[in-house]
């Protein structure tokens, strides 16, 4: 906004040192559905099926923690 305010008062700019765009920064605190430990148990229990040759297919996966979700939350 400071380098549009510059042209509009018709001085010079640096365009090197502008900054039009304000810089973006990641958001890691977002929402979690899962407790660190019920993601523990969930993606345990995934490996053990896939281990014992029981895997899900990623739909199913999907469904399953949606479905874990919605139990967890009560």
């Amino acid at each position: 906004m400071e380098a549009v305010k510059l042209v509009l008062a018709g001085k010079d700019i640096n365009w090197n040192e502008a900054t039009i765009v304000p810089k973006m920064v990641p958001n890691y605190n977002v929402p979690q559905i899962f407790s660190p430990n019920k993601e523990e148990m969930l993606a345990g229990y995934l490996i053990k099926c896939a281990r014992l040759h029981h895997g899900f297919p990623p739909m199913a996966a999907t469904k399953l923690a949606y479905k874990f979700a919605g139990e967890s939350e009560k």
